[in-house]
């Protein structure tokens, strides 16, 4: 486990994982960060890819993971943090992820 970091993480328009879908994280805007997403199980193993939430140091290293416009509408690229993460390749993974904001247009640019 590593000390507290800061990294990127990128939704879909509607606040679904743009690579496993599934529900919505949120509904709506980002109004009242941070928020604190769900504590999901951890893949602690050396897999580059597992269970828990996935996110990179970069908004470059997210955006070739999960792809800035992947279903054709804008993409929802967000700051995050995490107390403890492990990393793999060029991924970091966490049990607990916070919401701190969406990226500002200049990180984005």
């Amino acid at each position: 486990m590593s000390k507290p970091v800061e990294g990127f993480k990128i939704f879909t328009h509607d606040w679904r994982s743009p690579i496993q879908g599934g529900e919505p994280l949120l509904k709506g805007d980002l109004l009242y960060p941070p928020y604190e997403l769900p504590t999901v199980p951890l893949d602690t193993s050396d897999n580059e890819c597992g269970a828990g939430w996935n996110f990179t140091r970069t908004l470059v290293g997210a955006a070739k993971i999960a792809r800035f416009w992947s279903n054709g509408r804008p993409a929802k690229m967000v700051v995050v943090h995490t107390p403890t993460c492990i990393e793999r390749e060029n991924k970091l993974r966490s049990a607990n992820l916070t919401l701190v904001r969406e990226c500002s247009q200049g990180e984005i640019q």
